[in-house]
Protein backbone atom coordinates (compact mmCIF):
# COMPACT_ATOMS: atom_id res chain seq x y z
CA UNK A 1 0.00 0.00 0.00
CA UNK A 2 1.38 3.36 -0.98
CA UNK A 3 1.91 5.89 1.73
CA UNK A 4 0.01 9.16 1.45
CA UNK A 5 2.01 12.04 -0.03
CA UNK A 6 4.13 13.85 2.52
CA UNK A 7 3.02 17.42 2.91
CA UNK A 8 5.84 20.00 2.90
CA UNK A 9 4.63 21.67 6.10
CA UNK A 10 3.23 20.32 9.36
CA UNK A 11 0.47 21.64 11.57
CA UNK A 12 2.84 23.34 14.03
CA UNK A 13 4.77 25.00 11.23
CA UNK A 14 1.53 26.04 9.53
CA UNK A 15 0.30 27.68 12.74
CA UNK A 16 3.65 29.43 13.13
CA UNK A 17 3.50 30.73 9.56
CA UNK A 18 -0.03 31.99 10.12
CA UNK A 19 1.02 33.74 13.31
CA UNK A 20 3.92 35.40 11.51
CA UNK A 21 1.59 36.49 8.71
CA UNK A 22 -0.89 37.83 11.28
CA UNK A 23 1.93 39.71 13.03
CA UNK A 24 3.10 41.21 9.75
CA UNK A 25 -0.44 42.31 8.96
CA UNK A 26 -0.76 43.82 12.44
CA UNK A 27 2.54 45.62 11.90
CA UNK A 28 1.33 46.99 8.59
CA UNK A 29 -1.87 48.14 10.27
CA UNK A 30 0.11 49.93 12.99
CA UNK A 31 2.37 51.44 10.34
CA UNK A 32 -0.65 52.79 8.50
CA UNK A 33 -2.07 54.02 11.79
CA UNK A 34 1.04 56.03 12.67
CA UNK A 35 1.36 57.47 9.17
CA UNK A 36 -2.28 58.59 9.20
CA UNK A 37 -2.04 59.79 12.80
CA UNK A 38 0.91 62.06 12.13
CA UNK A 39 -0.39 63.04 8.71
CA UNK A 40 -3.68 64.24 10.20
CA UNK A 41 -2.23 65.68 13.44
CA UNK A 42 0.26 68.25 12.13
CA UNK A 43 0.84 70.07 15.46
CA UNK A 44 1.75 66.80 17.20
CA UNK A 45 4.20 65.88 14.42
CA UNK A 46 5.77 69.37 14.45
CA UNK A 47 6.13 69.38 18.23
CA UNK A 48 7.91 66.03 18.30
CA UNK A 49 10.08 67.03 15.36
CA UNK A 50 11.18 70.26 17.10
CA UNK A 51 11.77 68.39 20.36
CA UNK A 52 14.17 66.04 18.59
CA UNK A 53 15.92 69.02 17.02
CA UNK A 54 16.28 70.68 20.44
CA UNK A 55 17.93 67.52 21.79
CA UNK A 56 20.22 67.33 18.76
CA UNK A 57 21.35 70.97 19.19
CA UNK A 58 21.97 70.56 22.94
CA UNK A 59 23.96 67.38 22.49
CA UNK A 60 26.04 69.00 19.74
CA UNK A 61 26.99 71.80 22.16
CA UNK A 62 27.85 69.43 24.98
CA UNK A 63 29.93 67.25 22.67
CA UNK A 64 31.66 70.32 21.17
CA UNK A 65 30.46 69.59 17.66
CA UNK A 66 30.42 72.17 14.90
CA UNK A 67 26.91 73.63 14.94
CA UNK A 68 27.41 74.93 11.43
CA UNK A 69 27.49 71.32 10.26
CA UNK A 70 23.85 70.75 11.24
CA UNK A 71 22.41 70.18 7.78
CA UNK A 72 18.82 71.51 8.07
CA UNK A 73 19.93 74.93 9.37
CA UNK A 74 22.71 75.23 6.82
CA UNK A 75 20.76 74.02 3.79
CA UNK A 76 17.42 75.66 4.59
CA UNK A 77 18.19 79.01 6.31
CA UNK A 78 14.71 80.33 5.56
CA UNK A 79 12.96 77.38 7.20
CA UNK A 80 14.87 76.27 10.30
CA UNK A 81 16.41 78.23 13.18
CA UNK A 82 17.58 77.71 16.77
CA UNK A 83 18.88 79.70 19.70
CA UNK A 84 20.46 78.29 22.88
CA UNK A 85 20.39 80.00 26.31
CA UNK A 86 22.34 79.04 29.37
CA UNK A 87 19.81 80.39 31.86
CA UNK A 88 16.11 80.33 32.38
CA UNK A 89 15.84 83.81 33.83
CA UNK A 90 15.84 86.34 31.03
CA UNK A 91 17.77 88.88 33.03
CA UNK A 92 20.68 86.49 33.56
CA UNK A 93 20.61 84.48 30.38
CA UNK A 94 23.32 84.32 27.76
CA UNK A 95 22.97 83.19 24.16
CA UNK A 96 25.42 80.30 23.68
CA UNK A 97 24.69 79.56 20.03
CA UNK A 98 22.19 80.36 17.33
CA UNK A 99 21.48 79.75 13.67
CA UNK A 100 19.24 81.76 11.37
CA UNK A 101 18.29 83.90 14.38
CA UNK A 102 16.40 86.39 12.22
CA UNK A 103 13.56 83.91 12.02
CA UNK A 104 13.19 83.78 15.82
CA UNK A 105 11.42 86.34 18.03
CA UNK A 106 13.95 88.72 19.61
CA UNK A 107 14.44 88.07 23.34
CA UNK A 108 13.37 90.91 25.59
CA UNK A 109 16.16 92.44 27.65
CA UNK A 110 14.56 93.88 30.83
CA UNK A 111 16.21 96.38 33.11
CA UNK A 112 18.00 94.34 35.83
CA UNK A 113 17.30 97.02 38.37
CA UNK A 114 13.54 96.80 37.87
CA UNK A 115 12.18 94.23 40.35
CA UNK A 116 9.12 93.37 38.23
CA UNK A 117 11.23 92.47 35.24
CA UNK A 118 13.94 90.47 36.97
CA UNK A 119 11.48 87.66 37.70
CA UNK A 120 10.59 87.10 34.07
CA UNK A 121 11.64 83.58 32.99
CA UNK A 122 11.56 81.25 29.99
CA UNK A 123 8.88 78.58 30.11
CA UNK A 124 8.60 75.35 28.17
CA UNK A 125 6.13 75.96 25.40
CA UNK A 126 5.09 75.05 21.89
CA UNK A 127 3.28 77.67 19.85
CA UNK A 128 2.29 78.41 16.28
CA UNK A 129 3.73 81.73 15.11
CA UNK A 130 1.60 84.04 13.01
CA UNK A 131 2.20 83.93 9.26
CA UNK A 132 4.28 86.83 7.96
CA UNK A 133 2.52 86.77 4.61
CA UNK A 134 -0.64 85.13 3.27
CA UNK A 135 -0.06 81.66 1.78
CA UNK A 136 3.33 80.99 3.39
CA UNK A 137 3.84 77.81 5.45
CA UNK A 138 2.92 77.98 9.12
CA UNK A 139 5.83 78.47 11.54
CA UNK A 140 6.16 76.59 14.83
CA UNK A 141 8.29 77.52 17.82
CA UNK A 142 9.36 75.23 20.65
CA UNK A 143 11.03 76.37 23.84
CA UNK A 144 12.43 73.42 25.75
CA UNK A 145 14.79 72.67 28.63
CA UNK A 146 17.27 69.93 27.76
CA UNK A 147 18.91 68.20 30.71
CA UNK A 148 21.82 65.75 30.77
CA UNK A 149 23.10 65.00 34.24
CA UNK A 150 23.70 68.29 35.98
CA UNK A 151 23.95 70.27 32.79
CA UNK A 152 20.91 72.16 31.56
CA UNK A 153 20.28 74.21 28.46
CA UNK A 154 17.31 76.19 27.22
CA UNK A 155 16.79 75.72 23.51
CA UNK A 156 14.43 77.48 21.17
CA UNK A 157 13.90 75.84 17.76
CA UNK A 158 11.69 77.00 14.94
CA UNK A 159 10.58 75.48 11.66
CA UNK A 160 8.58 76.92 8.78
CA UNK A 161 7.21 74.04 6.74
CA UNK A 162 9.46 70.97 6.57
CA UNK A 163 11.45 70.93 3.33
CA UNK A 164 14.11 68.66 4.91
CA UNK A 165 11.42 66.09 5.78
CA UNK A 166 12.57 65.96 9.40
CA UNK A 167 9.13 64.66 10.37
CA UNK A 168 9.87 61.35 8.65
CA UNK A 169 12.53 60.68 11.25
CA UNK A 170 9.93 61.13 13.99
CA UNK A 171 7.53 58.76 12.27
CA UNK A 172 10.36 56.27 11.76
CA UNK A 173 11.28 56.44 15.43
CA UNK A 174 7.69 55.97 16.53
CA UNK A 175 7.33 52.94 14.24
CA UNK A 176 10.56 51.51 15.58
CA UNK A 177 9.57 52.01 19.22
CA UNK A 178 5.93 51.01 18.95
CA UNK A 179 5.92 48.44 16.10
CA UNK A 180 9.29 46.92 15.23
CA UNK A 181 10.71 46.51 18.74
CA UNK A 182 7.53 45.07 20.31
CA UNK A 183 7.05 42.67 17.41
CA UNK A 184 10.71 41.70 17.49
CA UNK A 185 10.41 40.80 21.18
CA UNK A 186 6.90 39.36 21.25
CA UNK A 187 7.01 37.32 18.04
CA UNK A 188 9.82 34.93 19.14
CA UNK A 189 8.28 34.66 22.62
CA UNK A 190 4.82 33.94 21.23
CA UNK A 191 6.26 31.48 18.71
CA UNK A 192 8.05 29.59 21.47
CA UNK A 193 4.95 29.60 23.65
CA UNK A 194 2.80 28.40 20.76
CA UNK A 195 5.30 25.64 19.97
CA UNK A 196 5.09 24.18 23.47
CA UNK A 197 1.33 24.72 23.61
CA UNK A 198 0.60 23.02 20.27
CA UNK A 199 3.26 20.31 20.49
CA UNK A 200 1.19 17.79 22.52
CA UNK A 201 -1.77 18.17 20.19
CA UNK A 202 0.42 17.77 17.10
CA UNK A 203 2.00 14.65 18.60
CA UNK A 204 -1.41 13.16 19.33
CA UNK A 205 -2.56 13.94 15.79
CA UNK A 206 0.63 12.41 14.39
CA UNK A 207 0.07 9.24 16.41
CA UNK A 208 -3.51 9.05 15.12
CA UNK A 209 -2.32 9.50 11.52
CA UNK A 210 0.39 6.84 11.93
CA UNK A 211 -2.15 4.45 13.43
CA UNK A 212 -4.53 5.03 10.51
CA UNK A 213 -1.68 4.40 8.04
CA UNK A 214 -0.72 1.18 9.84
CA UNK A 215 -4.35 0.03 9.75
CA UNK A 216 -4.50 0.67 6.00
CA UNK A 217 -1.30 -1.32 5.41
CA UNK A 218 -2.58 -4.18 7.59
CA UNK A 219 -5.89 -4.23 5.70
CA UNK A 220 -4.01 -4.44 2.38
CA UNK A 221 -2.23 -7.54 3.71
CA UNK A 222 -5.48 -9.17 4.80
CA UNK A 223 -4.81 -8.65 8.48
CA UNK A 224 -7.34 -7.58 11.05
CA UNK A 225 -7.80 -3.83 11.31
CA UNK A 226 -6.78 -2.74 14.79
CA UNK A 227 -8.55 0.13 16.46
CA UNK A 228 -7.02 3.57 16.97
CA UNK A 229 -6.09 4.55 20.50
CA UNK A 230 -8.42 7.32 21.63
CA UNK A 231 -6.46 10.23 23.18
CA UNK A 232 -7.72 11.79 26.40
CA UNK A 233 -7.66 15.28 24.91
CA UNK A 234 -8.31 17.47 23.07
CA UNK A 235 -11.97 16.74 22.44
CA UNK A 236 -11.66 17.15 18.67
CA UNK A 237 -9.03 14.40 18.45
CA UNK A 238 -11.04 12.19 20.77
CA UNK A 239 -14.08 12.59 18.52
CA UNK A 240 -11.95 11.95 15.42
CA UNK A 241 -10.44 8.73 16.78
CA UNK A 242 -13.84 7.53 17.95
CA UNK A 243 -15.40 8.24 14.55
CA UNK A 244 -12.57 6.41 12.76
CA UNK A 245 -12.98 3.37 15.03
CA UNK A 246 -16.69 3.34 14.31
CA UNK A 247 -15.96 3.55 10.59
CA UNK A 248 -13.41 0.71 10.80
CA UNK A 249 -15.97 -1.50 12.54
CA UNK A 250 -18.52 -0.77 9.82
CA UNK A 251 -15.96 -1.54 7.10
CA UNK A 252 -15.01 -4.85 8.71
CA UNK A 253 -18.66 -5.86 8.98
CA UNK A 254 -19.28 -4.91 5.34
CA UNK A 255 -16.22 -6.88 4.18
CA UNK A 256 -17.23 -9.90 6.23
CA UNK A 257 -20.75 -9.76 4.79
CA UNK A 258 -19.40 -9.49 1.23
CA UNK A 259 -16.94 -12.35 1.75
CA UNK A 260 -19.63 -14.57 3.20
CA UNK A 261 -22.03 -13.71 0.39
CA UNK A 262 -19.44 -14.38 -2.33
CA UNK A 263 -18.40 -17.68 -0.76
CA UNK A 264 -22.03 -18.75 -0.32
CA UNK A 265 -22.88 -17.92 -3.92
CA UNK A 266 -19.83 -19.78 -5.20
CA UNK A 267 -20.66 -22.84 -3.11
CA UNK A 268 -24.31 -22.78 -4.14
CA UNK A 269 -23.40 -22.57 -7.82
CA UNK A 270 -21.16 -25.62 -7.74
CA UNK A 271 -24.01 -28.10 -7.37
CA UNK A 272 -26.14 -26.87 -10.30
CA UNK A 273 -23.01 -26.63 -12.43
CA UNK A 274 -22.17 -30.24 -11.67
CA UNK A 275 -25.73 -31.25 -12.63
CA UNK A 276 -25.44 -29.26 -15.86
CA UNK A 277 -22.15 -30.98 -16.62
CA UNK A 278 -23.75 -34.39 -16.22
CA UNK A 279 -26.66 -33.37 -18.40
CA UNK A 280 -24.26 -32.08 -21.06
CA UNK A 281 -22.35 -35.37 -21.05
CA UNK A 282 -25.63 -37.15 -21.80
CA UNK A 283 -26.17 -35.16 -24.99
CA UNK A 284 -25.22 -36.66 -28.36
CA UNK A 285 -21.65 -36.02 -29.35
CA UNK A 286 -21.12 -33.09 -31.62
CA UNK A 287 -20.22 -29.40 -31.89
CA UNK A 288 -23.19 -28.28 -29.80
CA UNK A 289 -22.31 -30.62 -26.94
CA UNK A 290 -18.68 -29.43 -27.03
CA UNK A 291 -19.77 -25.79 -26.98
CA UNK A 292 -22.12 -26.38 -24.00
CA UNK A 293 -19.39 -28.26 -22.12
CA UNK A 294 -16.91 -25.44 -22.80
CA UNK A 295 -19.29 -22.81 -21.48
CA UNK A 296 -20.05 -24.88 -18.37
CA UNK A 297 -16.31 -25.33 -17.73
CA UNK A 298 -15.76 -21.58 -18.16
CA UNK A 299 -18.59 -20.84 -15.72
CA UNK A 300 -17.12 -23.38 -13.28
CA UNK A 301 -13.75 -21.66 -13.53
CA UNK A 302 -15.42 -18.34 -12.79
CA UNK A 303 -17.07 -19.80 -9.68
CA UNK A 304 -13.75 -21.24 -8.49
CA UNK A 305 -12.01 -17.90 -8.98
CA UNK A 306 -14.75 -16.07 -7.10
CA UNK A 307 -14.41 -18.49 -4.22
CA UNK A 308 -10.64 -18.12 -4.13
CA UNK A 309 -10.92 -14.35 -4.31
CA UNK A 310 -13.28 -14.34 -1.33
CA UNK A 311 -10.97 -16.68 0.56
CA UNK A 312 -7.97 -14.43 -0.16
CA UNK A 313 -9.59 -11.56 1.77
CA UNK A 314 -10.14 -13.78 4.79
CA UNK A 315 -6.83 -15.62 4.59
CA UNK A 316 -4.75 -15.43 7.76
CA UNK A 317 -2.96 -18.82 8.01
CA UNK A 318 0.75 -18.28 7.38
CA UNK A 319 3.65 -20.66 7.54
CA UNK A 320 6.84 -21.72 5.74
CA UNK A 321 6.45 -21.77 1.96
CA UNK A 322 8.53 -23.85 -0.48
CA UNK A 323 8.06 -21.76 -3.60
CA UNK A 324 10.18 -24.09 -5.75
CA UNK A 325 8.03 -27.13 -4.86
CA UNK A 326 4.82 -25.18 -5.49
CA UNK A 327 6.01 -23.97 -8.88
CA UNK A 328 7.20 -27.47 -9.89
CA UNK A 329 3.81 -28.94 -8.97
CA UNK A 330 1.96 -26.23 -10.92
CA UNK A 331 4.11 -26.79 -14.02
CA UNK A 332 3.58 -30.57 -13.82
CA UNK A 333 -0.17 -30.06 -13.65
CA UNK A 334 -0.07 -27.59 -16.56
CA UNK A 335 2.04 -29.85 -18.81
CA UNK A 336 -0.91 -31.85 -20.24
CA UNK A 337 -2.67 -28.62 -21.18
CA UNK A 338 0.50 -27.38 -22.91
CA UNK A 339 0.80 -30.66 -24.86
CA UNK A 340 -2.82 -30.45 -26.08
CA UNK A 341 -2.16 -26.91 -27.33
CA UNK A 342 1.12 -27.94 -28.97
CA UNK A 343 2.98 -25.68 -26.55
CA UNK A 344 6.12 -26.30 -24.57
CA UNK A 345 6.73 -25.36 -20.94
CA UNK A 346 10.13 -25.14 -19.24
CA UNK A 347 11.05 -24.88 -15.57
CA UNK A 348 14.22 -23.44 -14.10
CA UNK A 349 14.66 -23.68 -10.33
CA UNK A 350 17.39 -21.30 -9.25
CA UNK A 351 19.43 -21.28 -6.08
CA UNK A 352 17.37 -21.27 -2.86
CA UNK A 353 16.94 -17.85 -1.26
CA UNK A 354 15.90 -16.60 2.18
CA UNK A 355 13.00 -18.04 4.15
CA UNK A 356 9.54 -17.29 2.82
CA UNK A 357 6.55 -17.05 5.14
CA UNK A 358 3.04 -16.89 3.79
CA UNK A 359 -0.14 -18.74 2.89
CA UNK A 360 0.91 -21.74 0.76
CA UNK A 361 -2.56 -22.32 -0.69
CA UNK A 362 -2.96 -18.73 -1.90
CA UNK A 363 0.58 -18.60 -3.28
CA UNK A 364 -0.10 -21.79 -5.25
CA UNK A 365 -3.29 -20.22 -6.63
CA UNK A 366 -1.30 -17.13 -7.73
CA UNK A 367 1.45 -19.21 -9.42
CA UNK A 368 -1.17 -21.41 -11.13
CA UNK A 369 -2.95 -18.32 -12.43
CA UNK A 370 0.11 -16.68 -13.99
CA UNK A 371 1.30 -19.94 -15.55
CA UNK A 372 -2.20 -20.77 -16.79
CA UNK A 373 -2.62 -17.22 -18.07
CA UNK A 374 0.57 -17.56 -20.15
CA UNK A 375 -0.63 -20.84 -21.67
CA UNK A 376 -4.20 -19.69 -22.30
CA UNK A 377 -3.42 -16.33 -23.91
CA UNK A 378 -0.70 -17.35 -26.34
CA UNK A 379 -1.09 -19.06 -29.70
CA UNK A 380 -0.34 -22.71 -30.35
CA UNK A 381 3.31 -23.61 -30.73
CA UNK A 382 4.60 -21.00 -28.26
CA UNK A 383 7.06 -21.69 -25.46
CA UNK A 384 6.45 -20.72 -21.84
CA UNK A 385 9.48 -20.49 -19.53
CA UNK A 386 8.97 -20.53 -15.75
CA UNK A 387 11.79 -19.56 -13.38
CA UNK A 388 12.10 -19.43 -9.60
CA UNK A 389 14.63 -16.83 -8.41
CA UNK A 390 16.02 -16.45 -4.88
CA UNK A 391 13.32 -18.72 -3.53
CA UNK A 392 10.80 -15.87 -3.47
CA UNK A 393 10.25 -14.73 -7.06
CA UNK A 394 8.45 -16.48 -9.92
CA UNK A 395 9.05 -15.22 -13.47
CA UNK A 396 6.91 -16.49 -16.36
CA UNK A 397 7.98 -15.62 -19.91
CA UNK A 398 6.32 -16.48 -23.20
CA UNK A 399 7.05 -15.67 -26.85
CA UNK A 400 3.48 -14.76 -27.72
CA UNK A 401 2.02 -11.49 -28.99
CA UNK A 402 2.69 -9.38 -25.87
CA UNK A 403 0.48 -7.97 -23.10
CA UNK A 404 -1.03 -5.09 -25.06
CA UNK A 405 -0.87 -1.32 -24.59
CA UNK A 406 -1.83 -1.11 -20.88
CA UNK A 407 -0.58 -4.23 -19.07
CA UNK A 408 -1.12 -2.76 -15.58
CA UNK A 409 -4.83 -2.39 -16.27
CA UNK A 410 -5.18 -6.18 -16.62
CA UNK A 411 -4.74 -6.51 -12.85
CA UNK A 412 -8.05 -4.76 -12.23
CA UNK A 413 -11.04 -6.94 -11.49
CA UNK A 414 -13.16 -7.91 -14.52
CA UNK A 415 -10.62 -6.34 -16.90
CA UNK A 416 -9.84 -8.68 -19.77
CA UNK A 417 -7.40 -8.52 -22.64
CA UNK A 418 -8.43 -8.58 -26.28
CA UNK A 419 -9.82 -11.96 -27.28
CA UNK A 420 -9.83 -13.28 -23.72
CA UNK A 421 -12.64 -15.62 -22.70
CA UNK A 422 -11.85 -15.41 -18.97
CA UNK A 423 -13.76 -13.61 -16.25
CA UNK A 424 -11.09 -10.98 -15.60
CA UNK A 425 -10.48 -12.13 -12.02
CA UNK A 426 -7.33 -14.28 -12.30
CA UNK A 427 -4.72 -11.50 -12.46
CA UNK A 428 -6.66 -9.42 -9.92
CA UNK A 429 -6.39 -12.40 -7.57
CA UNK A 430 -2.63 -12.61 -8.23
CA UNK A 431 -2.20 -8.98 -7.24
CA UNK A 432 -4.31 -9.57 -4.13
CA UNK A 433 -2.07 -12.48 -3.10
CA UNK A 434 1.04 -10.37 -3.74
CA UNK A 435 -0.37 -7.58 -1.55
CA UNK A 436 -1.15 -10.07 1.22
CA UNK A 437 2.53 -11.08 1.21
CA UNK A 438 3.95 -7.52 1.02
CA UNK A 439 5.05 -8.24 -2.54
CA UNK A 440 4.25 -7.10 -6.05
CA UNK A 441 3.35 -8.42 -9.50
CA UNK A 442 4.33 -6.91 -12.84
CA UNK A 443 3.27 -7.61 -16.42
CA UNK A 444 5.57 -6.20 -19.11
CA UNK A 445 6.61 -6.75 -22.73
CA UNK A 446 9.40 -9.27 -23.30
CA UNK A 447 12.41 -8.08 -25.31
CA UNK A 448 12.15 -9.67 -28.73
CA UNK A 449 8.39 -10.25 -28.39
CA UNK A 450 6.14 -11.85 -25.86
CA UNK A 451 5.21 -11.19 -22.24
CA UNK A 452 6.99 -11.33 -18.89
CA UNK A 453 5.03 -11.74 -15.64
CA UNK A 454 7.02 -11.33 -12.43
CA UNK A 455 5.57 -12.25 -9.04
CA UNK A 456 7.67 -11.02 -6.08
CA UNK A 457 6.94 -12.14 -2.53
CA UNK A 458 8.52 -10.68 0.61
CA UNK A 459 11.23 -12.75 2.26
CA UNK A 460 9.13 -12.84 5.42
CA UNK A 461 5.49 -11.80 5.32
CA UNK A 462 3.81 -10.99 8.60
CA UNK A 463 1.16 -13.33 9.89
Amino acid sequence: MKKPPQHPIGLGAALLVRMVVASVLAGLFLLLFFVLHYGLDTPYLRENTLREQADAVAHAIWNHHDLNALAPYRRYPANYAFRVFNRRVLARQKVLAEANAALLPRPERPDPTHPALVARELTESFVALPRRAPGEPRSWLLTDRVVRGRRKLWVQVMMRGDPAMLGLGVIEGEIKDHVAVPLGVLLPALSLAMFFAVRPTVRALRRTADAALAIGEAAAKGQRMQRIEVPARPRELTDLAGAMNTMLGAIERAIATLEAFTADVAHELRTPLAVLRLEADALPRGARRAQIATEIDRLGGLVDELLRFAQSHAASAHGPVDLAAITRRVCEEAAPTAVRRHQTIGLDIGAPGGPLEGNPALIEVAVRNIVGNALAHTREGTHVEVRVEDGRRVVVEDDGDGPGAEPDGLFERFRRGEGSQGAGIGLALVRRVADLHAGSVQLMPRPGGGTVCRLDLAASAPG
